[in-house]
């Protein structure tokens, strides 16, 4: 009894290891045309640069959009502006930062357009139909000319002869056009390239974010200003960042982490707007740790 039960785990093991070892090495899965929403989270982030990098060149926000959606985020503007974070967290080149910024900024400010079909069915005695279409599309419209019985003639045409014949015009039946879903997301007026006045500089001592510096760009609309490139330099360095990458603080804002004991200046619209002597602020408990709000608004 004992020697069976051996005998049956030693095969069960042995068949185990097999069958792991065919599965692993031998035949692996395979996936075959299979949709980018399968695709692995560093794969998601490289097709999502090259959609940002295309739109860049061809400027097509619709085939941008539909790129995007095909990788299945619940949010993919929040997707993208994550990305950007992750990219200047490892001081990536901004050039790639600035083209997920650009297509962020173009997916927030272009409304989402739905098609739909109306069909309008109409007659005549001459035996008319149409399919109405919004928006309006260009058709082509081929004629039939079909033979009508002696008997039937006169239901369409009291004067007819019984060698008359019936025209009949139809237009071929559209083929569905997929209605694409409205996204909840704000509606954005697109930030058109003009210089950012300073307007407001607000010193805080919040000590859940202790020596940040908050930006605040507003354009000539009222609207928050995404997509807008700010650089800030300092003894020894400097880096670039972007409004519009944190939507939940606003499409308009970006922030940047001060260190203490170091003097910053921020530039915009093209060094043409530029604030020096930007330092962390002494705060009551004693520590060097306060932030700073700036705010710029186009004129």
């Amino acid at each position: 009894m004992i020697k069976n039960f051996w005998f049956s785990l030693s095969g069960l093991i042995l068949g185990l290891a097999l069958g792991i070892l065919v599965a692993w090495i031998f035949a692996p899965v395979q996936y075959v045309d299979t949709t980018p929403s399968t695709l692995r989270v560093d794969f998601k982030d490289e097709y999502r640069l090259l959609i940002a990098s295309a739109y860049a060149s061809n400027l097509d926000i619709l085939r941008a959009r539909a790129r995007i959606e095909t990788l299945g985020d619940q949010d993919p503007i929040t997707a993208i502006a994550a990305q950007a974070q992750r990219l200047m967290a490892e001081n990536n080149p901004a050039g790639g930062i600035q083209v997920l910024a650009n297509l962020s900024e173009a997916l927030q400010a272009t409304p989402v357009v739905e098609f739909t079909r109306t069909p309008e069915a109409t007659s005549t005695e001459t035996g008319t139909a149409t399919d109405a279409v919004s928006p309006t599309e260009p058709t082509q419209t081929p004629t039939a000319t079909l033979y009508v019985p002696t008997e039937l003639i006169s239901t369409l045409t009291p004067t007819a002869t019984p060698a008359a014949t019936a025209t009949f015009t139809t237009s071929p039946t559209p083929k569905p056009i997929p209605t694409i879903a409205p996204r909840p997301t704000q509606t954005l007026t697109p930030t058109p390239a003009t210089v950012f006045e300073f307007t407001k500089k607000t010193i805080s001592c919040d000590p859940a974010q202790p020596g940040l510096l908050k930006v605040l760009l507003t354009n000539s609309a009222g609207k928050p200003a995404p997509g807008i490139e700010l650089n800030i330099t300092w003894v020894g360095g400097n880096e670039s960042f972007f409004t519009g990458l944190k939507p939940e603080m606003g499409y308009g804002y970006a922030d940047f982490k001060m260190a203490d004991n170091t003097e910053y200046a921020l530039s915009l619209s093209g060094g043409a707007t530029r604030i020096t002597g930007l330092t962390t602020s002494k705060c009551p408990d004693g520590t060097n740790s306060g932030g700073i709000l700036l705010e710029f608004k186009q004129p």
